[in-house]
C-alpha cells in the first residue's frame, strides 16, 4: 500500500545500540534510524484514531503498518501495535505535578517531576513540557505537547527500564515542516556504526579531565574566534551551551548537573567534535 503521499505529519526518530558497561556507555555505537508518520483513520472498537506508519529506508520508498494512535479527551495518548488487542499508554497531558503513574512494563510507578512551558525546535514555539522520573530504576524523560517523548513518538516510558541501547528523537516534521533537529546528529537518517568521534568533522584535538568536581575539555590547540559548547542529557533536553571566543578550556561544574551519562557538541571554525561523557 502506497502511505506516503500527503502525510500529516513525519516523525524520524534513532536508535543508538551500544553497550553498556558499569561506568560508561563504550563506543562505537551501531545506529538504526527509521521514520513514522499518521496518515488516514481507521475505526477500531467504534473508536476512530489515526493509522500509524514505519518506512526504514532513508528515501521512504515502502511503508508498512505498524499500529494505530488516538487521543482521549482528557488528553492522554494510546497506541496499538498491529495484530495486538492491547493498547500502551505513550504519555498523558491531563496530570499535575506529584501524579503517578503504573508501568506494566517495568513494575514501577513514574511520578512527575515539574510542569513548565517552553520553546521547542528550530522557531522557538511555546510547548508544553512534562518531565518525570521512575522512581525504581531512576530514568528520566520528558513529554512536549504536540510531539511526544524526546525518545520519539512510538516510545513511552517502560522503554526506559532496559538498558543497551537509547533512543533519540532526532528530527520532528509537522505538515511537511521540519520543526525540530537534535543538532547532535549531523543528519536525520543515520544507519551503520559510528564511534563518539566521528559523528562530526573529526579534525579538533581534545582531551577530556574528569575530576571529582569537575569535567574539563581542553582543546589541544589554539582556537581563535567563534566557539560554541553544549551539553544535552541522555534524552536530548540541552542542559548547558556557552557561546565564546578565543577560549580553549571548558569546564562543567559537576555539582551543577545531575549525575549520569551526558551527550557534548563542541564547534569551532577549524572543527567540531562530539560524543559521551559520564558524569559521577
Amino acid at each position: 500500500m502506497d502511505s506516503s503521499s500527503n502525510p500529516l505529519n513525519i516523525i524520524f526518530l534513532v536508535s543508538i545500540k551500544g553497550i553498556i558497561s558499569t561506568n560508561y556507555l563504550l563506543s562505537p555505537s551501531e545506529y538504526e534510524s527509521f521514520y513514522i508518520k499518521f496518515l488516514g483513520d481507521t475505526l477500531i472498537k467504534d473508536v476512530t484514531s489515526k493509522k500509524v506508519y514505519r518506512s526504514d529506508d532513508s528515501l521512504m520508498t515502502e511503508w508498512h503498518l505498524v499500529g494505530s494512535i488516538r487521543e482521549t479527551d482528557t488528553a492522554s495518548v494510546f497506541f496499538l501495535p498491529a495484530n495486538e488487542d492491547k493498547e500502551i499508554l505513550l504519555m498523558d497531558f491531563d496530570v499535575i505535578v506529584g501524579d503517578s503513574i503504573y508501568l506494566t512494563e517495568c513494575d514501577t510507578y513514574i511520578r512527575i517531576t515539574s510542569i513548565s512551558y517552553e520553546p521547542f525546535g528550530l522557531y522557538n514555539e511555546t510547548r508544553k513540557h512534562i518531565y518525570f522520573q521512575s522512581q525504581t530504576f531512576g530514568f528520566e524523560d520528558v513529554w512536549i505537547e504536540g510531539v511526544g517523548s524526546r525518545l520519539g513518538i512510538l516510545f513511552n516510558p517502560g522503554h526506559l527500564c532496559y538498558i543497551g541501547e537509547t533512543n533519540n528523537l532526532v528530527c520532528f516534521w509537522e505538515n511537511d515542516s521540519l520543526k525540530y533537529h537534535f543538532s547532535y546528529f549531523p543528519s536525520c537518517f543515520m544507519t551503520g556504526v559510528y564511534s563518539s568521534n566521528n559523528l562530526l568533522n573529526n579534525d579538533l584535538s581534545l582531551e577530556i579531565l574528569n575530576e571529582i568536581d569537575a569535567v574539563i575539555f581542553n582543546l589541544n590547540e589554539r582556537v581563535m574566534g567563534y566557539l560554541s559548547f553544549s551539553l544535552y542529557d541522555i534524552s536530548g533536553r540541552m542542559i548547558l551551551n556557552e557561546n565564546v571566543n578565543d577560549k580553549t578550556t571548558l569546564r562543567v561544574e559537576k555539582n551543577s548537573v545531575d549525575a549520569g551519562i551526558y551527550l557534548y557538541s563542541i564547534e569551532t571554525r577549524t572543527g567540531s567534535k562530539c560524543g559521551k561523557i559520564l558524569i559521577k
